[in-house]
């Protein structure tokens, strides 16, 4: 099943009001919480935000900072990154989280409107383990050829997880990230993909093919 767009955000986040943070939080409460929020394009997951939009959006996070009023406690962070097409910065406290949410009336990347949300309420993505019977292929030929050779697999849209790439002899390896709908794809093909002058074999993590085990036995047994 596809996940729905991002289309709003919840609406108490008032437009037009200048985000701030008040100063009557102590140290100790800012590094409790660590929460997870995400910058997301309208559209998300189909539409992706690129490389040049999540510097862009951390450009802009950094500037908002520094323009808020100097009496006041600026928001903290333990870390940014980008996964799979979306931003997301770890809150070292709610009241980063608020302003972060009132952020999206006053960030936007040329026509792109963008939302935030919790990181936890993107789609969820599977670690595939793709192995490839041609030890001289890249990952990054190895998921061209992927995408060209088997129709609707939708290979351009894995994500390679850095350092995850290795190679032996025989073949080359690397780990990739899918949402749900990419891997129910890769099911149609048994893990077997053409790749090149052979086929690729894809295996999920001993927990993820226990749980695949079950739901196929649970299905058969009905």
């Amino acid at each position: 099943m596809r996940d729905r767009p991002v289309h709003q955000t919840p609406a108490e986040y008032r437009p037009g009001k200048r985000p701030t943070v008040t100063d009557q939080e102590s140290y100790a409460q800012a590094i409790k919480g660590m929460i997870r929020m995400a910058f997301v394009p309208e559209g998300y997951p189909e539409k992706k935000l690129g490389a040049s939009e999540v510097e862009e959006i951390r450009q802009l996070v950094r500037r908002h900072i520094l323009e808020l009023p100097e009496d006041g406690l600026a928001p903290t962070f333990t870390g940014t990154w980008e996964r799979d097409g979306a931003v997301i910065f770890n809150c070292a406290n709610q009241q980063t989280v608020d302003w972060l949410k009132s952020l999206y009336t006053e960030i936007r990347i040329g026509s792109t409107t963008l939302h935030v949300l919790p990181a936890g309420e993107l789609p969820k993505l599977h670690r595939v383990v793709v192995h490839v019977e041609e030890s001289d292929l890249a990952a990054e030929t190895a998921i061209k050829l992927l995408d060209r050779q088997n129709t609707g697999l939708g290979a351009r849209e894995w994500v390679v997880v850095r350092g995850s790439v290795s190679r032996d002899a025989k073949s080359a390896h690397f780990a990739a990230l899918m949402d749900d709908r990419l891997l129910e794809v890769i099911k149609t093909c048994r893990f077997k993909p053409f790749c090149g002058l052979g086929r690729a074999t894809i295996r999920l993590p001993d927990d993820e093919e226990r749980k695949e085990e079950v739901t196929a036995g649970a299905s058969g047994s009905a």
